[in-house]
C-alpha cells in the first residue's frame, strides 16, 4: 500500500513540473531523485522536441546572408535596374568606407553628398541593402 503511494506522488510531480516549461535548477533539484532517472517512455516527445530545436537553430544560423562587398552589391543592381544607374557611385561609397549593410542608415543628405541625388536611386540602394542586415 505504501508503495502505490509514493509512486502515485511520483508520478503526480511529474505531471506538474512536465506541464511547466519555464522551470528553474532549484525546481528541478527538489523533485523526488527517481524521478531524474524515469524510463525516456514517460517523455515520449523528448527526442522530436529535440529535433525540432535543433533544426531552428541551424535554420538561424544558414538564414544569415553573407554581405557583398560593395563593387558586386553595385554590379547586381546595375543588371536588375539599368546599366551604369549605380556602379557609377561606387568611387563615393569606397572614397567615404560604406559597407552595404550601412546604406539602410545613410540619410538623404549623406547619399546627397556623395552623388546620389535621384530619390528612386536612394530608396533602391536602401531596400536591395536591407537584405543583408
Amino acid at each position: 500500500m505504501m508503495h502505490s503511494i509514493k509512486v502515485t506522488e511520483m508520478e503526480n510531480s511529474m505531471s506538474n513540473f512536465t506541464n511547466n516549461a519555464n522551470y528553474s535548477y532549484q525546481q528541478i533539484q527538489q523533485l523526488p531523485q527517481p524521478f531524474l532517472t524515469y524510463p525516456p517512455y514517460y517523455f515520449p516527445n523528448f527526442n522530436s522536441e529535440m529535433q525540432q530545436l535543433s533544426q531552428q537553430i541551424n535554420n538561424q544560423n544558414n538564414s544569415k546572408k553573407i554581405v557583398p562587398n560593395m563593387k558586386e552589391f553595385l554590379e547586381e543592381l546595375d543588371r536588375k535596374f539599368g546599366n551604369e544607374k549605380f556602379t557609377c557611385f561606387l568611387s563615393a561609397f569606397e572614397e567615404q568606407e560604406i559597407y552595404v549593410n550601412q546604406l539602410t542608415k545613410l540619410t538623404d543628405q549623406e547619399y546627397i553628398s556623395m552623388g546620389v541625388t535621384i530619390i528612386g536611386r536612394r530608396q533602391i540602394l536602401r531596400d536591395e541593402s536591407k537584405k543583408f542586415e
